[in-house]
């Protein structure tokens, strides 16, 4: 299919060539008069897996798919279904290995405002493709991030096991001359563990 630039710089596509493509697309598809169990548009399987279409059209083209079905009800492009979890080992990438920094402040209990700081100054990071994203994404590295809970522990953590308000605890700590340890971001209370 060749496509014409039209003004504005939009692609247009021959209506011949389109209908032409999109009954070549039928043609490898098998028919059926529901959707197969798991079986998904490729619009949604799109969304669901957040590649792109021409991926999809791309697998489909070049017979790596078992499973193309067409529902014989609907017409065009939309009638062509597959199955997300054929899709997905050739559009992601492997499992995640590291810890995303955007779950830190929640699991270490400290502010989101800290995070930079702290992770430059006590996490070891690594920047790693996101397996469904598929964006760059900045890690910690698991052993730094187990190293780091093995000689810290969070004043929200140290309340919590004590099963009393954060506040209360920080007050505590102060009265028995317990500080935070130093070099730690503004509002973000570590204590390091004896």
């Amino acid at each position: 299919m060749s496509a014409v630039t039209r003004r504005g710089g939009l692609l247009a596509y021959d209506r011949v060539e389109l209908d032409g493509f999109v009954d070549w697309l039928h043609s490898l598809a098998t028919p059926c008069e529901i959707a197969p169990s798991g079986m998904v548009s490729i619009a949604k399987c799109r969304l669901t897996l957040q590649c792109s279409q021409m991926e999809v059209l791309g697998l489909i083209l070049d017979a790596k798919l078992h499973r193309v079905s067409r529902l014989a009800s609907v017409e065009g492009y939309a009638a062509v279904l597959v199955d997300p979890k054929e899709i997905r080992p050739f559009v992601q990438g492997r499992k995640l290995d590291g810890i995303l920094m955007s779950s830190l402040p929640l699991d270490l209990g400290f502010p989101h405002s800290a995070l930079k700081e702290l992770v430059e100054n006590h996490l070891e990071t690594r920047e790693i493709r996101h397996p469904t994203r598929r964006c760059m994404q900045r890690v910690v590295d698991r052993a730094s991030y187990q190293s780091f809970r093995s000689k810290y522990v969070s004043l929200r953590d140290l309340a919590s096991e004590a099963n009393i308000a954060p506040r209360r605890m920080q007050r505590l700590l102060k009265e028995r001359g317990v500080e935070p340890s130093p070099g730690f971001p503004p509002r973000a209370y570590f204590f390091a563990r004896n």
